[in-house]
């Protein structure tokens, strides 16, 4: 025999359950008023008790956390802590007197018993326990009253509440008591939606607590139940014993050895390493910087489409293209002097601040294109001329021919990486609509290969970081001797300092005296 469902009333739902349900909430909101209007304000602790027990947290403190701070710190906390909890200085006046008096008992007197109804504080708290109390019982009391007076009329309540074996029966159903029970302990949710997180209508946080909780909150807010110098003692012990079961081979604290552990970790040379690990000179900053806008600048152009990412992507290559022609150009026409050509300076940046203005009133794509390539056209045969030159002062030394022919070949990659993007960039834009085809008929992953965009992106980039490794290549032997750095030759090459030993321009002072003979 199958079971026949049962089926709520609405009459049930709309005159029994809401209704429970909006007076528990409302008893919620009166109690949390309530709460707040019987509550006293706190009374201001004293200094006293506040030291001797502030210094116990900061024995604690240390404790646990001593593997932070440097042994020597370490060691100046443990001994102040442990005089001043040893002598008794940051101990209240209660409790001094406290120790007076057992040093003075005699050994047959019994300990005196402090009766903790006589401190007004004790009194002061049993007072806002029972009010609390109050406030949570009467209106517990009257609830459940009120539904057993008006809700006792409905047949399913009795036999639910008197355990009637009923299997077909679904357990969803509840009684009007039950129901209550159910919101007693589940609205805690909505009273923190309406009253905040810290309020008093939630009675059954306190009904949790009982007078077992109350009693501990007692014991630790009246001063005189703790004897505040067996527990400065006690944290005395535990402070010398502190970091006595450390092995000797292990770490002292978070600092120890701390060079060793950071260099175990892997790490590359290609993120800012070309300039500050390798203590090269801080203008090189500038060029990976540029690149490094660049690169952040075409990655918003190409996900947004917006003409100011545009401007972000297109103004950035001006200026790194000009300051890679400012620091090739500086280095060879001054070799190192300590003051830059200011006229140079000017001119370049003038010439930076010029084609920006333009490009931004006017928007031309082909002025833009046409100064970009300028501007890479004049740096790249400059530093051509000056590697190729006979007369070139990396020709000097044995040592200087090797930066030389290091610097050629970046300098050659580089170009023709740069000019093979360009070209793959032109023919993208003439044959865009037969590549697209051709893309859609291969398929992924084969049409990665002609995504003549993206492999713009490439080889530019790629040739763009050749170049300023170049850059680097000749400009260091003409600021250093050229004994003090090393060409790491790889994929992405990279420049290390060696050595820092010997005198600054000293190759440069070789190369002007040889000049002026």
């Amino acid at each position: 025999m199958g079971s026949q469902p049962l089926l709520l009333d609405s009459a049930l739902r709309n005159w029994v359950l809401i209704p429970i349900t909006l007076v528990m909430v409302l008893v919620g909101v009166l109690r949390n008023n309530l709460m707040q209007f019987l509550e006293s304000p706190p009374k201001p602790a004293k200094l006293a008790a506040l030291r001797q027990r502030n210094i116990l947290s900061r024995a604690s403190a240390l404790r646990a956390n001593y593997l932070m701070i440097p042994p020597s710190a370490v060691a100046l906390r443990r001994t102040f802590l442990t005089r001043v909890l040893s002598d008794g200085s940051y101990l209240a006046p209660e409790s001094k007197a406290a120790i007076e008096r057992e040093r003075k008992r005699k050994p047959d007197e019994m300990p005196e018993v402090k009766n903790p109804l006589s401190d007004p504080n004790t009194m002061d708290m049993m007072l806002e326990q029972a009010k609390k109390s109050l406030v949570m019982m009467v209106p517990q009391t009257a609830i459940m009253g009120w539904i057993n007076f008006f809700f006792s009329g409905f047949g399913f309540k009795v036999m639910l509440q008197r355990d009637v074996a009923a299997r077909d029966l679904d357990v969803q159903w509840v009684s009007s008591l039950s129901w209550y029970f159910l919101n007693l302990y589940g609205l805690d949710a909505i009273y923190r939606l309406l009253l905040g997180n810290n309020n008093a209508a939630d009675s059954s946080r306190d009904m949790a607590m009982g007078a077992g909780g109350a009693a501990l909150m007692m014991q630790e807010q009246v001063p005189g139940q703790v004897d505040y110098a067996k527990l400065h003692a006690a944290e005395k012990d535990s402070l010398e014993l502190m970091g006595a079961s450390q092995k000797k081979d292990s770490v002292a604290w978070v600092g120890d050895r701390i060079e060793d552990r950071v260099l175990a970790f892997a790490w590359t040379k290609y993120i800012a390493e070309p300039v500050n690990t390798q203590r090269l000179p801080a203008r090189f900053y500038g060029m990976y910087i540029g690149l490094g806008t660049v690169g952040f600048g075409s990655f918003l152009f190409h996900m947004t489409l917006k003409h100011e990412a545009q401007m972000m992507d297109e103004l950035p290559m001006i200026w790194a293209s000009s300051y890679v022609c400012w620091c090739l150009l500086d280095a060879t026409a001054s070799y190192g002097k300590k003051k830059h050509p200011i006229i140079l300076s000017t001119l370049i940046a003038s010439l930076a601040i010029f084609i920006t203005v333009t490009y931004v009133l006017h928007g031309n794509p082909i002025f833009h294109q046409v100064a970009y390539a300028g501007i890479f056209a004049f740096t790249s045969i400059h530093g051509l001329k000056t590697l190729w030159s006979k007369n070139s002062p990396l020709s000097l030394t044995p040592a200087s021919r090797v930066w030389q022919a290091t610097a050629r070949h970046q300098q050659v990659v580089g170009i023709v990486s740069f000019l093979t993007g360009f070209l793959i960039w032109n023919i993208d834009n003439i044959f865009c609509g037969t590549l697209r085809v051709s893309r859609e008929i291969v398929g992924y992953p084969w049409a990665l290969l002609l995504e003549g965009h993206g492999w713009w992106h490439i080889l530019t980039c790629y040739g763009s970081y050749l170049l300023m490794v170049s850059c680097q290549t000749i400009v260091l032997p003409l600021c250093e001797h050229p004994d003090n750095f090393v060409s790491v030759n790889s994929l992405l090459p990279y420049i290390k300092r060696v050595r820092d030993d010997d005198p600054k321009h000293r190759f440069v002072d070789e190369y002007r005296a040889r000049k002026t003979q």
